[in-house]
This record gives structure tokens, C-alpha cells and sequence, in this order.
């Protein structure tokens, strides 16, 4: 009888045991979890930080923006359909206190003239302007010109640039790059040599 019940006691103990352990492994499961809900918001802050435009008093020489040129000319496509592109370029784009910097690409499409401005962060079309015409232009061949970081280098002047555009010009191509104070220098886009310098 006193076997009995010592042997059922040492039962009675291990069967405890074995609950309060139970008990203690369903809380690492809830343990585990908070690390990973406090790592959420340091896993989101660069991409607030990758996705932030450049502002207006940065150098374009040289800066590389996220939305390459070419991009710009086949999302410039997708929106106007083949046609002819006639000038392309890169400015400050604002409406109100939202700027931005934006590739300029200009097109002759069925009858119409398209102006788009887009996005060189996000490649969003910022605006569009559209109207008929039955003007003739000359497609820019961009296989046959400098880049146009060579002819922002090849404009040699001191100072920031703040913009560029490439369109034909007197039957030939010409960069025309914006300095600040109010230079212009036009680069033949070809040759890379320098044209005129507007001061």
C-alpha cells in the first residue's frame, strides 16, 4: 500500500512537471514575436529616404538620377504612341510649393504636339500638355550625338548648371546648357564644340 502511493505520488509530480513546462513553451512563441514587430519601422525608413527628389540647388552635372533618359523617351512613347521626337531636355518642374526635377520630352504624334514633363525620381508624368499642329520637325537621332554629360563638360563654363535641352537648331543639333547667373552655352551635339556663349 505505502509502494502504492509513493508511486503514485512521483506520477502526480512528473505530470506537474511536464504542465508548468508545457505552460513556459507556449510563451517563447509570444516572446519571439516582439523583436519583429519592433524591426518594422527601421526596414521601412530607407525607402522613404531612396524615394526622396533631389532638390532644385543640386549640380545636375554629374548627378545621376534614378529615371535614366532613355526611360523618359520610352515612357514618353507609351503615352503619345510612335512619332517624332523632336526635343528632349531636363529642367525644374513646379506647381506651387511641389518641384521637382523632370525630363522634357517634346513629340510630334497623328497631328499632335505632346509636351510631357517627367518625374526624373519616380518617372510619374507631372504634366502634360497636348495640342494639334501641322508643324513638320526633324527627329533628333540620338544615335549620331554626344551624351549629354559630355556637353555639359565640353560647355566649359564655371558654375552650376540648372538645365539643358537638345533640339535641331539652324539644320544641326545643338545642346543649349543653362548655368546659373544667367549663362547659356550652346555645344554643337555632334561634335561637341562650342557654338556661342550667351553671358
Amino acid at each position: 500500500m505505502r509502494t502504492t502511493t509513493i508511486g503514485l505520488a512521483a506520477a502526480l509530480a512528473l505530470t506537474l512537471t511536464a504542465c508548468s513546462d508545457t505552460s513556459d513553451d507556449a510563451d517563447l512563441p509570444q516572446e519571439t514575436t516582439v523583436p519583429a514587430e519592433s524591426d518594422e519601422p527601421t526596414s521601412e525608413a530607407p525607402e522613404t529616404d531612396a524615394g526622396a527628389s533631389p532638390d532644385r540647388s543640386i549640380d545636375i552635372r554629374g548627378h545621376e538620377f534614378a529615371v535614366t533618359l532613355e526611360e523618359a523617351l520610352e515612357k514618353s512613347r507609351a503615352e503619345t504612341g510612335e512619332g517624332i521626337i523632336h526635343s528632349v531636355g531636363m529642367d525644374w518642374w513646379l506647381d506651387g510649393t511641389a518641384g521637382a526635377w523632370v525630363w522634357e520630352v517634346d513629340t510630334i504624334a497623328n497631328g499632335e504636339e505632346w509636351e510631357l514633363d517627367i518625374d526624373a525620381t519616380s518617372g510619374e508624368i507631372r504634366q502634360t500638355e497636348r495640342s494639334a499642329t501641322d508643324d513638320e520637325e526633324k527627329a533628333l537621332d540620338f544615335e549620331a550625338i554626344i551624351d549629354y554629360e559630355v556637353a555639359m563638360a565640353s560647355a566649359q563654363a564655371s558654375g552650376r548648371v540648372t538645365g539643358w535641352d537638345l533640339e535641331w537648331d539652324d539644320g544641326r543639333m545643338v545642346y543649349s546648357i543653362e548655368f546659373e547667373d544667367d549663362i547659356d552655352v550652346t555645344v554643337d551635339a555632334t561634335t561637341g564644340d562650342v557654338i556661342e556663349v550667351d553671358e
